[in-house]
């Protein structure tokens, strides 16, 4: 009776809410409390949970196993799993073994678990990841750490937002909480049945320990005394001395240090003879239970000839940032082979070291692909030396390959497949004007242009990141170019005097970053950012900008092949193109200046001409002095306002009127304002036939020719028809404006109050008015 009721007690203690003490105010409160209603996390025997404490490898993975698989990590059939688990089971082994069973968890290099060891962040998102098999990020290139994928899922989850991003920072137990619920992944919750199926399997003798632990007060760790639930106290609270400090045996560890290499997957890498630096093998090397200095390293060829390369040499990490960047040494090929002997890597406890082989390639003689790998059909492929006792360590297990010692393998080896160098020919940018046509503009001060340029870079060999353009031909009146992909809305760079490397008249220049891929072309395109009268700009500037074929100075592309990492030269003008950029032609050869069109500052703008007739088409042609034609000219709106804005004065317009079998009197031809038709300048023209109408002097007439910036003007052409049918048939009469938007001149003259044009830069080269007809 007496055991039944101790048990009640027991059971109804497990099934009550827990209320921890000391979470209330705590950041981290609610997560707890999540873990809490689900029976995955219950706090000390005093109510508390302590969440700023760190806490251990047993514990985190407790809680975790719990959280992910529930009552399931109890069906471990086995305890001893790892070489510091005793045949006294601890409250943690069947769940290091689950986790071990499943892949979670691997234990150190020399067999151990360390459940008392400190979880660092990094560790408690490896587990947590593998152990809910969340996916992770396919990298194109890898990861410059082994723990960057398992930071970019916790990163996607919103982790951060309140645990810090210090990757080998000791985890608390809050954190540990936090971290399991932001990761967002279903929790199992343990039946409150589940406490009583545990003691039921209990011993007799831990059922009476249970019983005398209701009435003895709770263990200290650390009294030297041993207390309920403790495995044993040595009196102090050191780990690796048999007891650890929270008072379980922990077999003396292995002094003898453990090594583990890892080789990272690396792709295959597309290059180009001469290139230098270039990144052959790496691997990260990490120690079991002391350091290590690694001594010999030997490699062999995996594909091609090792001869392909020059310069062998061997980085390592050494401030811990996961570059390797100290040179340690250097090797020469001999068969095939590649040896790095005494060298003194150091390779800490615990932490990771990267290492690499780096090389360059040939820039002359048969340069072929080939590949680097680990020499594992050498029995001392790698070796090392213990950093505290000396002894060596030596004994290769090579990807999961039973040791061939006959006693203990030291060091544990995953290789991965070779990256294959693929070698090629430097390459060269070719730098041609575009096909797509760029006409004269008239460039409105104050305002961005239209496009001036268009060219087109070409990388042949392989991809060319272009590292600098620089243009010439601009002028004073210019404030900066903006260079454009073709049909994008944004410019991707802008180009500057002062970017310049030699600051002289009419360049401007900017620096770039992008790619021209192998065998494909970019097309580029310029407009400039003219200044406004206030700030610069000058009425009647020509700009006329080029890629200059000069290969000093300012030149006009700079480049650096990406698989070559080398610079392009600039071209030498031979028959072969070898690592040159190219300009103005598609081909190699002498440079030819890429030159565009040229343009004209103003200070006022057309921005269309319109027909405003209000007769339709094929309205029959009137008799007598009647209005043939009638046009709206309208002007952009702009900010040059220095001594007021400026506007639009027309001075001469010349007309083209088709009459067929049409009779004209030559002598009456009138250019009026609709607003005002009684007023009229008189005009030249002649009777049938085409006829060119021409109405100059028109800016001091009594006609009003201005067309405000902004505003529009309306003007009107009327004559005195005497004959609207000469003989018998069809009779046609149009008026219109030809030439426009050339700069070789067009039918209008106009001034913007300070320079006089001879043409007007619209898109349409014609403007028509009514088209009569009579049959």
């Amino acid at each position: 009776m007496l055991w039944s009721g101790v048990l009640l007690i027991v059971l109804g203690g497990s099934a009550e809410a827990v209320t921890l003490q000391d979470i209330a105010n705590h950041p981290y409160r609610e997560s707890i409390q999540e873990l809490v209603s689900r029976g995955i996390v219950q706090g000390y025997a005093d109510g508390t949970f302590k969440p700023d404490m760190p806490i251990n490898r047993a514990e985190f993975l407790k809680i975790l196993m719990l959280a992910v698989f529930g009552e399931e990590v109890f069906d471990v059939t086995s305890t001893a799993c790892f070489f510091d688990f005793s045949t006294q089971v601890q409250w943690y082994y069947p769940h290091a073994c689950t986790a071990k069973d499943l892949g979670i968890v691997e234990g150190y290099p020399d067999g151990t678990f360390r459940g008392e060891s400190t979880v660092n962040l990094v560790e408690a998102l490896k587990m947590s990841v593998e152990a809910w098999e969340m996916p992770l990020q396919q990298y194109v290139r890898a990861p410059g750490h082994w723990y960057d994928p398992y930071i970019d899922v916790a990163a996607s989850r919103g982790v951060f937002a309140t645990i810090p991003l210090v990757p080998d920072f000791p985890l608390t137990r809050g954190e540990a909480a936090e971290l399991l619920i932001r990761l967002g992944q279903p929790l199992q919750a343990l039946d409150p049945d589940f406490a009583e199926e545990q003691l039921r399997i209990l011993s007799r003798q831990d059922l009476e320990d249970a019983i005398q632990g209701l009435f003895t007060p709770d263990p200290v760790c650390g009294n030297g005394l041993l207390e309920r639930g403790e495995a044993c106290d040595d009196g102090n609270t050191e780990n690796d001395d048999g007891c650890s400090e929270i008072c379980i045996i922990v077999p003396q560890p292995v002094r003898h240090g453990a090594l583990r290499i890892e080789q990272r997957p690396l792709g295959t890498l597309n290059i180009a003879r001469g290139a230098e630096d270039v990144l052959l093998l790496a691997f990260d090397a990490i120690a079991g239970r002391q350091d290590i200095f690694l001594t010999q390293l030997k490699f062999t060829v995996g594909a091609g000839s090792l001869d392909s390369g020059r310069n062998y040499r061997l980085f390592y990490d050494r401030d811990g940032d996961g570059n390797a960047k100290t040179d340690i040494g250097n090797a020469v090929p001999q068969n095939g082979n590649l040896t790095f002997a005494n060298l003194s890597i150091p390779v800490s406890d615990g932490f990771y070291t990267r290492v690499e082989v780096h090389g360059d390639i040939a820039s002359s003689g048969t340069v072929d692909d080939f590949s680097l790998q680990f020499d594992i059909s050498e029995p001392d492929y790698i070796e090392g030396v213990d950093a505290v006792d000396g002894e060596d360590v030596i004994g290769i297990e090579t990807d999961d390959v039973t040791c061939q010692l006959v006693s203990i393998c030291w060091i544990t080896v995953y290789t991965d497949t070779p990256r294959l160098i693929s070698v090629g020919t430097q390459g060269s940018l070719f730098v041609t004007k575009d096909s797509s046509p760029v006409r004269s503009r008239q460039l409105l001060a104050g305002e961005l242009s239209d496009v001036l340029l268009r060219f087109k870079l070409r990388a042949a060999e392989e991809d060319v990141a272009v590292t600098k353009i620089s243009v010439s031909g601009g002028s004073d009146s210019i404030d900066s170019l903006e260079l454009f992909e073709q049909g994008a809305s944004a410019p991707f760079a802008t180009a500057r005097k002062s970017s310049c490397d030699t600051v002289s008249a009419g360049y401007f220049c900017a620096d770039t970053d992008f790619l021209v891929m192998r065998d494909t072309e970019k097309r580029l395109e310029v407009r400039a950012r003219v200044n406004a009268d206030t700030a610069g700009g000058m009425s009647g500037d020509s700009v006329a900008l080029a890629l200059a074929a000069n290969t000093t100075g300012n030149t006009a592309i700079e480049a650096w092949g990406e698989a070559s990492l080398i610079e392009l030269n600039q071209n030498n003008g031979n028959a072969t193109a070898e690592g040159e950029i190219i300009i103005g032609r598609d081909t190699a050869g002498p440079n030819s200046t890429v030159q565009g069109e040229t343009h004209d500052v103003t200070f006022a703008k057309f921005s269309s001409i319109s027909d405003e007739n209000s007769d339709a088409d094929n309205s029959p042609i009137p008799a007598g002095l009647s209005t043939i034609a009638e046009f709206r000219f309208t002007a952009k709106s702009h900010a040059n306002s220095f001594n007021g804005y400026n506007d639009i004065v027309i001075a001469s317009i010349v007309f083209s009127v088709t009459a067929t079998n049409v009779q004209f009197d030559s002598s009456s031809f009138e250019l009026y304002n609709p607003s005002n038709p009684g007023v009229a300048v008189s005009c030249s023209g002649g009777s049938t036939g085409v006829i060119t109408v021409t109405c100059s002097g028109l800016s001091s007439s009594a006609i009003s020719s201005v067309v405000t910036q902004g505003g529009a003007l309306d003007l009107a052409l009327r004559a005195d028809i005497t004959n609207t049918q000469i003989t018998a048939g069809s009779s046609t009469l149009q008026a219109q404006l030809n030439g426009l938007g050339s700069r070789s001149g067009g039918p209008i003259t106009w001034n913007d109050e300070e320079t006089t044009f001879q043409w007007v830069d619209l898109t349409t080269s014609s403007v028509k008015s009514t088209l009569y007809r009579t049959q």
